[in-house]
């Protein structure tokens, strides 16, 4: 079977956007070529895949430097990032980045929560950061259940055993 007969309709591994998320990086998951009236929107990561950190100007100066868990989606309503040399609430995401949907929960990708979870000290290490103390339980996904959930998503067979062997 041809590639192309095994991807034919199937939305999970048609070309992409390329827009990516103005904080946390990720691409858009529209179709490439979207209509500019179809605001973007992603599955949102932790902000530390990045290299997002808390803020050296916090009172707590022991989580300055510290990779941040929390992605655009799950950032709880106290907390804020910076634009235009000002802080703000993550409530007002999409009020900023006006070309974005605002962020849900629902909006959050296991396969990049558990990169995250699994090697926090070495992206911390490329960063020059400190790891992440307050990693969600959460986030340490069954590696097979996200393997599953691919496979449907992506229509695909074992060779996505072959490309998540880490």
């Amino acid at each position: 079977m041809s590639i192309k007969n095994r991807t034919a309709g199937t939305e999970g591994v048609r070309p992409r956007c390329a827009a990516s998320c103005p904080l946390c990086c990720s691409l858009c998951i529209l179709p490439s070529g979207h209509s500019s009236a179809m605001k973007h929107q992603t599955f949102h990561q932790p902000r530390g895949l990045t290299g997002g950190c808390w803020s050296k100007d916090l009172p707590d100066e022991k989580k300055a430097d510290t990779l941040l868990h929390h992605s655009c989606a799950t950032a709880s309503s106290d907390d804020k990032f910076w634009h235009n040399g000002r802080w703000v609430e993550y409530s007002k995401f999409s009020e900023v980045y006006t070309d974005w949907l605002q962020p849900t929960f629902m909006d959050c990708f296991p396969l990049r929560e558990y990169i995250f979870a699994t090697y926090n000290k070495e992206i911390a290490a490329k960063y020059k950061a400190k790891p992440c103390a307050d990693i969600p339980a959460e986030y340490f996904h069954n590696l097979d259940n996200i393997r599953l959930k691919l496979q449907e998503k992506t229509n695909t067979g074992d060779e996505i055993y072959e490309l998540l062997s880490f």
